[in-house]
């Protein structure tokens, strides 16, 4: 969805909530003085390469409206290994590259903008940020665990404390949790600070007193994830309700027999989504699928 369309969403629904969704991206931008912004008459620097960048509109689970604006750095030449985006203290990038402001940059619009720190979509920004992050939990205590380094680990005098990372989601796993995030937030600015409801797709879901008695205070499940990808391929099937069975895949079905005529491009591509969708739900715990998703 294009800017424009997302402004036409709005005045359709009579709300704001798109524009307002740009407006929150562009306003923590500009707090971090993420571009600097070069005025007629400027001279670029030498050896900086123009590249486009767009805004990526989504829904969120509980339908809050999320734009966030990605630079192309698909378009870069790759940099020398020991050059490429890195992070100092001060956030800076030193991959050479600037934009054109469009529109929604208000009075800035049409100039020529320098990426002077950390934005989605440069070529290892990912990376970096794992690196940055990973250097701020070693000085809070945390180490990895051997069982994955995304999962990071703190002795206290009679029992463990967990952070799980991912990118820049994180959960933590503390009798006081509070003290933890108050650190990080001494560096990063953190949004939906709280209680989890919903993380990379699973729901967490508090767990009745039967389990709890064992210990057992929490749990995962797909729910959410499975209602939302069903409504998005019966919207592409027209609105009509995809069947239901009772397991994945018929056990009487031998792909290898299968003479039926190849199906269209079109087709092909709503089938890799489905593919892609049920391989995540095997990562978030439906095993049950895993055989069927993979012959």
């Amino acid at each position: 969805m294009s800017q424009k369309q997302a402004i036409l969403l709005d005045s359709a629904n009579g709300d704001k909530l798109w524009i307002t969704a740009v407006e929150k991206e562009l306003k923590q931008i500009n707090d971090y003085e993420t571009f600097q912004v070069l005025e007629k008459g400027d001279i670029m620097p030498e050896g900086y390469q123009l590249i486009p960048y767009h805004i990526v509109f989504d829904c969120k689970f509980d339908f809050r409206r999320n734009a966030r604006l990605v630079a192309g750095g698909n378009f870069t030449e790759a940099p020398p290994p020991e050059d490429i985006y890195i992070l100092e203290s001060s956030g800076k990038t030193r991959e050479k590259v600037y934009v054109i402001a469009g529109p929604e940059f208000g009075d800035d619009a049409g100039k020529r903008m320098i990426i002077d720190k950390g934005l989605y979509g440069l070529r290892t920004s990912g990376a970096r940020f794992h690196e940055h992050l990973s250097a701020k939990l070693r000085t809070l205590g945390f180490v990895p665990s051997k069982a994955d380094d995304d999962l990071w680990i703190r002795a206290q005098a009679d029992h463990y404390e967990f952070i799980a990372t991912h990118v820049n989601d994180l959960l933590v796993f503390s009798r006081d949790p509070n003290p933890i995030i108050d650190k990080i937030k001494d560096d990063y600015i953190l949004k939906g600070v709280g209680e989890p409801e919903y993380y990379l797709g699973t729901d967490m879901e508090s767990l009745n007193q039967e389990w709890q008695r064992d210990s057992v205070k929490s749990a995962i499940s797909s729910n959410t994830y499975i209602k939302r990808v069903t409504e998005r391929f019966e919207l592409l099937e027209g609105g009509n309700t995809l069947p239901k069975a009772a397991i994945p895949m018929s056990s009487e079905y031998h792909t290898e027999l299968n003479t039926t005529p190849f199906i269209s491009p079109l087709m092909a591509t709503k089938y890799r989504r489905m593919i892609g969708s049920a391989n995540w739900l095997v990562t978030l715990g439906r095993y049950d699928v895993a055989f069927d998703t993979n012959c």
